[in-house]
C-alpha cells in the first residue's frame, strides 16, 4: 500500500458524503465513491483505493449487501467498512460475518472513523464502540406493546433490509421473522406489503400513526 492510504466513500445522502471526504481528506487519499449505485460501480471499475467507506441502505436501490459480492469481485483486496444509522451490534456482527471488514453506526464521532479505516487496512476487523449491545433477554418495551425484537425488526424494514438479512442480522429463523412481523402489523396498525423489488415495504395504516423509526 502508498504511505497515504486511499479511501473511497459512498454514500446516497451526498452532504454526509462530502462532509465524511473532507473530514479524511487531510490524512488519506480521498478517492470519489459516489452517491448512486451506478456511480459506486464505476468506481470500483477504475479501482485505485484501499479502503472503501459504504453506506448500508440504498433507498431504492436496496442494500449494500447485494452489491458486495459484485464489488469484492472488481477489487478483491479493498477493505470494505459499512456505515449505518441502525447502530446495531447484532447487525454489524451479520456484516463482517458476510464479508465487510468494518462497521459504524454513523451516530459515531467522525474521529472514529479513522480508527476503523486504520485497523481494516492493517488487516483487522472493527466494530464501532458506541454500538447498542446485544440484549440479554428480551423485554418488553417500555412506551410499546411490542417486544424489542419486533421493533429492532420494524427498523430494519425500514432501512431496506429483507427477511433473510434481519433473520441473519439478529441470529434468529426467517420464521421468527415473519411471526414478528405479523403479529406487530395487528398490534400496531402497521401495513407490511411486497415492493417492486422484493423487498418488504412498511407504512402505517390509517388505524394508528406511524412508529417513530429512524431515518437512514
Amino acid at each position: 500500500m502508498p504511505d497515504r492510504l486511499r479511501v473511497l466513500v459512498a454514500d446516497d445522502h451526498r452532504m454526509f458524503r462530502e462532509a465524511l471526504e473532507r473530514s479524511l481528506a487531510d490524512v488519506y487519499d480521498v478517492v470519489p465513491g459516489g452517491s448512486t449505485i451506478a456511480e459506486v460501480d464505476a468506481a470500483f471499475r477504475r479501482g485505485g483505493f484501499d479502503v472503501a467507506i459504504l453506506d448500508l441502505s440504498w433507498g431504492t436501490e436496496g442494500s449494500v449487501n447485494q452489491y458486495l459480492p459484485r464489488w469484492y469481485g472488481m477489487q478483491p483486496a479493498v477493505r470494505v467498512i459499512i456505515v449505518t444509522a441502525i447502530d446495531e451490534w447484532f447487525l454489524g456482527q451479520a456484516m463482517l460475518e458476510g464479508g465487510a471488514h468494518g462497521f459504524l453506526g454513523k451516530r459515531s464521532d467522525f474521529a472514529e472513523v479513522f480508527d476503523a479505516v486504520d485497523a481494516v487496512a492493517k488487516g483487522e476487523t472493527y466494530m464501532g464502540r458506541d454500538l447498542h449491545p446485544p440484549p440479554r433477554r428480551s423485554p418488553r418495551a417500555a412506551n410499546h406493546d411490542l417486544p424489542i425484537v419486533a421493533l429492532r425488526i420494524l427498523e430494519f424494514l425500514a432501512h431496506g433490509l429483507n427477511r433473510n438479512e434481519i433473520a441473519k442480522a439478529l441470529h434468529i429463523d426467517v420464521r421468527t421473522v415473519d411471526y414478528h412481523i405479523g403479529s406487530s402489523a395487528r398490534s400496531s396498525g402497521l401495513v407490511v406489503g411486497s415492493a417492486p423489488n422484493g423487498r418488504s415495504s412498511l407504512h402505517a395504516s390509517a388505524r394508528r400513526p406511524p412508529m417513530g423509526l429512524p431515518s437512514n
